[in-house]
């Protein structure tokens, strides 16, 4: 049976959390209206397509041609912004495959933009946070780059490149057409027109997945310049997560995994005296946002050697 397919292909940082739970809750009545959201990959803590990215970038979309043949409805959408992420990253073999096992159906990509210097910082946020990975070109992620270096590197500029962009992503899944939606505008709504759905019905969406706090993302960028193992960096991003407060979806499951146990609940005391504040940061610390850090990890963190005076 050929299926009209929708590839919700990103941007990272335009709201692709709340869409893929904009669908995920909704999918019930999707499923009522000829179209189906597949099973979500479940090594995410979001309800989006995960195996579509990670099959490209190991040559393997096995998984992927398994939904397409289980298939029982007319149409189907799925979602991951790693499909932009990494758009750059696949090789042409893996980009290949994937068009030969979608050639027999009629594939159209969905693609979320933002004003450039807005996704920028948002995105450079999720750089310092994201953990280290063994992509070739990704070895940016939980460094203390800095925003400036990052935004001239090859990737900054070709995902902020919105005449290009549509026209690449287009030619490496084989759409038919790219679907372009700007975030500042009602997006969602927009999607749901565009894909001719009756939304009507539907489950209002929560917010997902709100910005970290600019101190916290300084904070963390100092942090990583000493190069700490994956399980130490998660307990700092759990006492930023609770520090901050804040929703952000990373931090959260740093938190979960310092509640199980399954990170040490320890900072170490000769990196929290390293910190310093700045305030002609891209993102400022301020002398007072530090002292406040230091002091909460010292009531719910082990530390010792180390003064709360600043």
């Amino acid at each position: 049976m050929a299926i009209d397919i929708t590839l919700h292909v990103g941007l990272p940082k335009t709201g692709s959390s709340t869409l893929q739970r904009h669908l995920y809750m909704n999918r019930e009545v999707l499923r009522r209206q000829g179209v189906d959201y597949p099973q979500p990959d479940r090594s995410t803590d979001l309800p989006k397509h995960q195996f579509l990215t990670t099959g490209l970038l190991r040559n393997n979309s096995a998984h992927l041609a398994g939904v397409l043949a289980a298939a029982d409805r007319p149409s189907l959408i799925m979602s991951t912004e790693g499909l932009s992420n990494h758009l750059y990253d696949f090789s042409v073999e893996a980009l290949a495959a994937f068009r030969e096992i979608t050639r027999a159906h009629t594939l159209r990509c969905v693609l979320i933009l933002r004003a450039p210097e807005s996704w920028l910082l948002s995105y450079y946020k999720q750089i310092i946070i994201n953990p280290r990975v063994g992509i070739p070109g990704v070895w940016f992620y939980g460094t203390d780059i800095t925003l400036d270096a990052f935004c001239a590197t090859a990737r900054a500029q070709a995902l902020t490149d919105h005449e290009q962009l549509p026209d690449d992503i287009a030619a490496a899944y084989g759409a038919k057409s790219v679907i372009v939606l700007q975030l500042e505008e009602d997006w969602i709504a927009g999607f749901d027109r565009a894909l001719g759905l009756d939304s009507n019905a539907w489950s209002p969406t929560p917010r997902e997945n709100e910005s970290a706090p600019g101190a916290s993302i300084e904070i963390l960028r100092q942090v990583n310049a000493h190069d700490l193992p994956e399980s130490e960096r998660m307990t700092w991003k759990a006492a930023l997560q609770a520090f901050s407060g804040t929703n952000h979806t990373l931090l959260k499951s740093a938190t979960r995994q310092l509640i199980r146990g399954a990170v040490p609940r320890r900072i170490d005391p000769g990196i929290l005296a390293a910190l310093r504040p700045d305030q002609q940061a891209a993102l400022p610390l301020s002398q007072e946002t530090l002292c406040a850090f230091r002091n909460f990890v010292h009531e719910q963190f082990p530390v010792s050697g180390e003064s709360t005076e600043t």
